[in-house]
C-alpha cells in the first residue's frame, strides 16, 4: 500500500512555504490530490520522491533537470 503524507509534509520535503505547496497541488504542478473529498491535499510518497528525483538541478547548468529539456 502506497503511504500517504499531508501537503504540510509535501511542502517541507520540496523545501517550500505550505501555501506555495497547495497553490501548486492546485494548479497540477505537484502530484496531489484532494483527500476524501474534503479539500485537504494528500499526495504519495514515492510520487513526491520521483518528483523530487525529476526537478534535481543539472550538475553543469543549475538549472532543473525537467526544464533543461
Amino acid at each position: 500500500m502506497k503511504e500517504v503524507i499531508q501537503l504540510g509534509e509535501v511542502a517541507q520535503m520540496l523545501g517550500i512555504d505550505h501555501e506555495t505547496a497547495r497553490r501548486w497541488a492546485v494548479d497540477g504542478r505537484i502530484p496531489a490530490f484532494r483527500y476524501n473529498n474534503t479539500g485537504r491535499w494528500r499526495a504519495f510518497r514515492e510520487d513526491i520522491d520521483k518528483y523530487l528525483s525529476d526537478h534535481q538541478p543539472s550538475k553543469t547548468t543549475g538549472q532543473s533537470v525537467s526544464a533543461a529539456q
